[in-house]
């Protein structure tokens, strides 16, 4: 490029200046990286910088010992002058008196030599020859042993020293490339030097060089051991062996260290090779030199890293990231809910107009136990002050209600086949059921405090929260009836003299909560009660509605439910219908473990006698949603019932069990229990005669509302009470409960409630004509037996029914 076309490229203006603030986002997001780069650099050779410096000193400590093998000796030599020279003159000695002896020997001293001494002579000089070639030292030649071990150790040393340098180098680098980063106060400028340099960190790898070091460290280790083993060798071969017996355990675990992650990619295990090992399978799947890899064949991917690699397969799709997203999940919920920001979690989520949201915090209701722990939360309010439990309250209802709007929204209506019955709702616990109940009476006994409220107000607010009580044990009651009527169905399957071909449908038996039967043949409960596994699947819906109760009763016994007592004053038939529901199971139980079973008259009998007492359950239950839906009147519900949806709901589900239960052919002791029933009933009609019929007063036209009427015969079921003597039993009692209803009061409450007197009177006497009503309804009974006598024409009734005539209707 020429100079003139230089210049004009620098004086052309700049897009990304120093002003651009795209530069302050980049070097904020770089300076973290960077941080962390360099820290974790660090981090990793300050440990190795130690531990290769006391390695080390270990190193040369066996080093000291060791080297001197490879060079003589010299008190071994002084040693072996020494003995060769003893050995030479002890031969010089030796010779010394031959030569005297043969000199004394001759007769002549000064004649000449004998050849003997002159052989004495010539070895003397041989002797001193020796002596001479003693004084030189013999050439030395360390073992092979000796050799090998001080190899290997020298070569540690040398690897431990060069990872040592190799440390404090890649230490200085990470120092330079963050103060380089750091040195500009221009955003553009630092970020361009940043950028320049970082890209030059991956041209020259030097992630890649920083992960060689280890493998240093790593090596030395093994270099000291392979020492350490021949060392050990020379001096006694038995260790030896058990040494090498290690070495080899320890090889073999580190390469196993090193392969595992290249197997499966959640593996914690790696070493410094793992990474080299991973480059080189790549290459070879790569190139086409390995076509299939066993069980590494699913995590090599071309141009990946081990991270890289292990990333992509823990976001891949598939049931064990959902069983993954779930654990986690479950530690998110239970940190949220230890350092308090649970309830704000909740709310962020129920409040953003995303849906996403709102699915993700029902996916946490469905995997983790945020239920029971919103419910625990729920429950504080017991512990607060007065002035704070409204605002705590109010919180957890809105949230509590956005939460059961949200599942019965996004839950999937269409069930497994293997579910025989659906799993119960979020909040339908007992314990949510008792926490709700004990705000509801909290708020209402605290009414004239909570108008501080600052989220809703006081009168709104019971309502709905009354309305979200009453849903809780409305649900319950369904479930219940929903349960014991699949196992009513079981029975009558269990009986042997029972056709498969003549047992009714499921589907004309069952009932959704909203009270409409299943009209499709396919329905998973009519399918489960006619496939070939069904008493398998019924055993499971057994344990199910067991451990329901029985958690129930825990709930019971802790006293948790007493506050519901005060809103809905039957919780002592509550409690019978879930102890003879539990009797019921167990006989079930027997029932099923029995079955198949031949033509047994007792087991026939046996199985009878459990599907009317199934029957009287039945009924029980449907009193108990008759008692509910009179005590929530006033409490839940406002203007005209016609239009209140949750109403029309509730009155569609009682008006089919009505329909179906008439068909019940009652045994006399069921009539009994009958009896005793419609007697609570009617006594709870006349304890709180400004329940249940506020919007029925209308005395002028009552057949406008003719839905609104519980005392209906059909409702009670009075139809199926067809014995004389328990007819007569219950329209006694009903006339003894108008007698001392009549009783003057001194100070009457319902006075205060009604607004005044007149018109607590008015109710009470609505009431009182109800029961009437009632009691003549049970007398057609009779009647209609071609009975001669009415057991309503005697004793106080005509005076009844004259003073209350306006009310019977």
């Amino acid at each position: 490029m020429s100079t003139r076309a230089l210049h004009s490229h620098d004086a052309a203006p700049e897009v990304f200046g120093n002003t651009a603030k795209i530069w302050a986002a980049y070097n904020a997001e770089a300076t973290k990286e960077d941080q962390a780069l360099v820290r974790n650099i660090t981090e990793d050779m300050n440990y190795m910088l130690i531990f290769a410096g006391l390695f080390s000193a270990t190193v040369t400590a066996f080093l000291v010992e060791s080297y001197k093998n490879l060079k003589p000796d010299p008190n071994d030599v002084t040693n072996a002058l020494l003995v060769n020279l003893t050995t030479t003159m002890t031969s010089h000695a030796n010779l010394l008196v031959h030569l005297i002896a043969s000199q004394q020997s001759s007769q002549l001293p000064d004649g000449p030599r004998s050849e003997s001494y002159d052989t004495v002579v010539s070895a003397l000089s041989e002797i001193k020859d020796k002596m001479l070639l003693s004084i030189t030292p013999p050439p030395f030649t360390p073992t092979q042993a000796d050799f090998v071990c001080n190899l290997l150790w020298f070569c540690s040393i040398f690897s431990c020293l060069g990872c040592a340098l190799a440390t404090c180098l890649a230490q200085e680098w990470a120092r330079r490339y963050l103060q380089m980063t750091e040195s500009y106060t221009l955003p553009a400028d630092r970020g361009r030097i940043r950028e320049y340099l970082y890209q030059g960190l991956h041209r020259f790898n030097l992630k890649t060089v920083v992960a060689f070091i280890p493998m240093l460290l790593h090596a030395s280790l093994f270099l000291f051991f392979g020492g350490l083993v021949q060392f050990i060798f020379t001096a006694n071969r038995i260790i030896g062996f058990g040494s090498l017996a290690l070495l080899v355990a320890l090889i073999g675990l580190y390469s196993y260290f090193t392969i595992l992650p290249l197997v499966y990619s959640d593996s914690p295990y790696n070493t410094p090779l793992s990474s080299w090992f991973w480059a080189a399978v790549n290459f070879l799947r790569r190139n086409g030199y390995v076509r299939y890899m066993g069980p590494v064949e699913r995590l090599v991917i071309p141009n990946t890293t081990l991270r890289e690699a292990a990333h992509l397969d823990a976001i891949r799709k598939s049931p064990k990231r959902d069983e993954r997203d779930n654990s986690a999940t479950k530690v998110a919920v239970d940190a949220l809910d230890n350092n308090g920001t649970l309830l704000s979690f909740i709310e962020e989520h129920c409040a953003s107009p995303n849906e996403t949201q709102k699915r993700r915090i029902i996916s946490l209701l469905d995997g983790t136990d945020l239920a029971p722990r919103f419910t625990r939360l729920f429950a504080d309010f017991r512990t607060m002050l007065l002035e704070d439990r409204a605002t705590h309250i109010v919180s957890c209802f809105l949230v509590a209600e956005k939460l059961q709007m949200f599942a019965n929204r996004y839950t999937k209506t269409v069930k497994h086949r293997e579910d025989i019955v659906p799993p119960r709702g979020h909040f339908d616990c007992e314990s949510h059921m008792a926490v709700v109940f004990s705000a509801l009476m909290d708020f209402l006994s605290s009414s004239r405090v909570y108008k501080q409220a600052d989220k809703i107000q006081p009168i709104v607010i019971k309502r709905r929260l009354g309305d979200y009580a009453f849903g809780i044990l409305w649900r319950a009651m369904l479930r219940l009836s929903r349960n014991a009527r699949i196992l009513r169905e079981a029975m009558i399957k269990l009986r042997p003299s029972t056709s498969l071909q003549h047992i009714p449908s499921a589907s004309d038996v069952l009932r959704r909560p909203g009270g409409q039967p299943h009209r499709d043949i396919h329905d998973p409960v009519t399918q489960q009660l006619h496939s070939d596994n069904w008493t398998n699947e019924l055993r499971t819906l057994v344990d199910i509605q067991q451990s329901e109760l029985e958690g129930a009763f825990q709930v019971l016994e802790s006293e948790q439910l007493e506050p519901m007592a005060n809103l809905y004053p039957f919780l002592d038939q509550i409690t019978a219908a879930w102890s003879m529901f539990l009797e019921l199971l167990n006989r079930t139980r027997e029932h099923l473990n029995n079955y198949p079973a031949p033509l047994n008259p007792g087991y026939e009998h046996a199985i009878d006698n459990t599907i009317s007492d199934f029957e009287d359950l039945l009924i029980h239950i449907h009193y108990l949603q008759l008692l509910a839906l009179f005590h929530s009147v006033s409490l839940c519900f406002s203007g005209d019932l016609n239009k209140e949806p949750e109403w029309v709901r509730c009155e569609a589900v009682v008006q089919d069990n009505s329909k179906e239960y008439s068909a019940f052919n009652l045994k006399p002791h069921s009539q009994t229990k009958l009896g005793k029933l419609v007697r609570i009933f009617c006594k709870h009609r006349l304890e709180w005669p400004n329940r249940g019929c506020k919007l029925t007063l209308n005395k002028e036209t009552p057949e406008s509302q003719p839905r609104l009427h519980m005392e209906d015969a059909s409702l009670l079921l009075l139809k199926n009470m067809k014995d004389r003597w328990e007819i007569q039993a219950t329209i006694n009692v009903l006339e003894e409960q108008l007698v001392a209803d009549e009783i003057p009061r001194d100070q009457d409450p319902l006075s205060r409630i009604a607004g005044n007197q007149r018109k607590a009177d008015e109710l009470r006497q609505y009431a009182r004509g109800r029961i009437i009503r009632i009691a003549d309804l049970l007398a057609e009974n009779i009647m209609s037996q071609a009975s001669p006598v009415s057991p309503v024409d005697g004793d106080g009734w005509p005076e009844f029914r004259g003073k209350y005539r306006q009310y019977v209707y």
